[in-house]
Parts: C-alpha cells; structure tokens; sequence
C-alpha cells in the first residue's frame, strides 16, 4: 500500500475535508491530485492495487502510466503538508478507532489500522502519536507473550521521549533569549550558537533543522557581519531547499520556520540592493502566509514583514532624490505599487488587536507609514 493511501485512509471527514478543499484551490495543476485522492478507497480494510489506480486515474496502465502515477502519488503526498502545518494533530484521532476495535474483539482490523498509523506517525516525525501508538504495541504484545518485541517497542519510546525533551529544551531556550523585547547581549552570541549546533547529529530530522535555522538566525538578530556573507546566504538557500524538501514533517504548531527563512533571505537580498528580486519575492512570502490558517488568529508577520521590506527598498531608491531636491517622476509602476502600500498599511495600522496587543509591530509600522507618507507626498501625484 502506499504512503499516501494510508494517509488518506487514516484522516477522518473534516481533516479529509481541508485537504481535498486545499488541493483544489492550489492551481490548474490540481486536478490530477484530486482525482487520485477521489480514488483511493477511503476504508482501511480495503486494498487497492497500484493498476486499480492507474486506471482510476488515467484510465490505463502500461510502465509508462505506472511511472506517471508514482510521480503523481508522491507529489500529492507532499500536500499533506497542509495538514503538518496546520493541523499536526490529524492523525490522533486514530488512537481511539483502535481502542474501539479493541475492546469490541476485532483486533485484527485494530492491527491493521495501528500498523498504518505507526508507518505515517513516522515517516512524518509525529512523535506523540507514535509513541502512543507504540504504547498499545507494545502492551499487546507483551500480553500475548513476546516480550523481546515489546521491549524492542519500549525502547523506541524511550528514544522519541528524548527527542521531545530534546525539542522542548530547544523552543525553552529561543522563549528565553530571543524574546524581542529583551536587549540581546552581543558577547553572548557564541553560546547561542553553540547551544544550537549541540543537535547536529540529533536523530531528529526536524530538529535539524529547526536549530540549523536557529543558528543562522542568531546571527541576524544579534546584527552580526556573519550574517550577510556570501556563506551564509548559501547556507539560507540549502535550507530554503531542505525544508521545502521536507515539509511534510510536524513541527510546533504556530510556527513558520518557512516564512521565517524566506525573510531572512529577503533581509540578504535587500543588504545587497537585489531590488527587482526583492519586490517579486516579498509578494511570494504573503502568498505562503495563506495557506498558513493561524496567522487568522494573530497578527500576520509574514505580510508585515513583506510591507517593510518593499517600503524600505522605495524609501532607500528615492531617498537621494528627495533629499538633493531633484523633481524626476516616480515610473508609474512604481507610483501605484507606493500608493497600494500606503493602503495596505492605513489598514494594519486601523486593527486595534496590533495596537493594543503587538506594541512593538504597531510601531515599526507606523515608521513604514511615515516612510510611504514621505515618498507620496514628494514623488506621487
């Protein structure tokens, strides 16, 4: 069975729901996807071979449909991420369809769900419901007499204990020292890091890179040179290329590391006056934020971040102008684009939630306004 069969046999209607919901708003490239989704069997007792599907889905199968559809199957697995991100705990509800099977006596379809359950819990790092669905593994086969798999089990969850209190340690340490209110102390930069790079070799693929990013990321907040060499922005990128890679993976809901990457590569583009990059590539970081649903609980830092950066670039464009009294007009490209941030920030600026509970963000953006305001009021008619 394939990986993709048993998530989606393993998703109850709502979270089915918001994927298929989710696939079908993407593009004109969705419609494959949702026919392969339509397709697979949604019963975990019931299989389908990789032919039934072919046909299901293209309506023939030859080694050259079967190679398309892999492909196909293994890019729609990838928008599960959807549900990674947005809901981690999707998978859970499985835990108590097994203690049903269970206690009515049908523990074969109990072991059929829990098999399917473990192989996803793990493929996509959701450490919990492994361990908890190690836990009734391995407690049956301890009543059922094989105590060295049980024990086998055991130790596995003694492995994913320690790779969540190796996580939690991590997320301690960020809410203690990267508080933005705090004053960042430049002589304790090193022991950042080192605290960092410590989970290089963690077994944790989403450790990896959360602290990898935390490394670099360190660098940024403490202003350091380090930041904007040509190493680190390579470095930005193979991570950029790592997390896309694996984005399927759970990591601590209401975060974006994603977005947090993709600012600070904008934060080295804008350094090194790539202007035309940094314009395309600030509408692609409030794009991803969409798809991102708890940013409609707070205030959206990706689209903030992305109305700085492009106030900045105009700000830092026409500045000489201004100041040296030159009266050369604004391209009328650009004009509109100024006009429209303007806009988009007078509305920010009008949510009482930003001013009243993210202080800090109510007064960076009302430096921006102040920025735009300038620019209109000199250049734009």
């Amino acid at each position: 069975m394939l990986l993709l069969e048993k998530v989606i046999k393993l998703l109850d209607d709502f979270h089915f729901d918001a994927l298929y919901c989710h696939v079908k708003n993407i593009s004109k490239r969705s419609y494959f996807p949702l026919v392969l989704i339509e397709a697979i069997e949604r019963d975990i007792n019931k299989s389908q071979t990789v032919e039934d599907l072919c046909n299901a889905v293209y309506g023939e199968f030859n080694d050259r449909i079967r190679k398309k559809f892999l492909q196909l199957a293994h890019y729609t697995f990838k928008l599960t991420s959807f549900l990674s991100k947005n809901y981690p705990d999707f998978l859970q509800s499985n835990l108590s369809k097994i203690q049903v099977y269970i206690n009515k006596g049908e523990l074969s379809k109990a072991n059929i769900l829990a098999d399917a359950l473990f192989e996803v819990s793990r493929k996509i790092e959701d450490h919990l419901t492994e361990i908890k669905i190690l836990q009734i593994q391995s407690q049956q086969n301890f009543l059922l007499e094989s105590g060295f798999f049980a024990l086998k089990q055991q130790e596995r969850i003694k492995e994913l204990l320690k790779i969540q209190m190796d996580l939690n340690e991590i997320i301690s340490y960020v809410f203690e020292h990267f508080d933005p209110k705090n004053k960042f102390e430049t002589q304790a930069l090193n022991k950042h890091v080192d605290f960092f790079n410590q989970y290089n070799a963690s077994p944790s693929l989403v450790i990896q890179l959360v602290t990898r990013h935390y490394v670099i990321f360190s660098y940024f907040k403490f202003q350091n040179e380090k930041f904007y060499s040509s190493n680190t922005f390579l470095k930005l990128l193979e991570l950029e290329k790592d997390f896309q890679k694996n984005d399927y993976l759970i990591f601590p809901y209401l975060t974006d590391y994603q977005y947090s990457i993709n600012y600070l590569i904008l934060e080295c583009k804008y350094r090194s006056n790539l202007g035309s990059e940094i314009l395309k590539e600030t509408d692609r970081l409030t794009k991803q934020s969409e798809d991102t649903l708890f940013w409609n609980s707070f205030i959206n830092l990706p689209e903030l971040n992305s109305i700085e950066l492009q106030s900045n670039y105009y700000y830092r464009l026409f500045l000489p102008e201004i100041i040296s009294g030159s009266f050369h007009l604004i391209p009328p490209a650009f004009s509109e684009a100024i006009i429209k941030l303007k806009a988009r920030c007078q509305l920010k600026l009008g949510n009482e939630i930003l001013e009243q509970m993210f202080i800090l963000q109510y007064i960076n953006l009302s430096r921006v306004q102040a920025q735009l305001l300038v620019l209109k009021l000199s250049k734009v008619n």
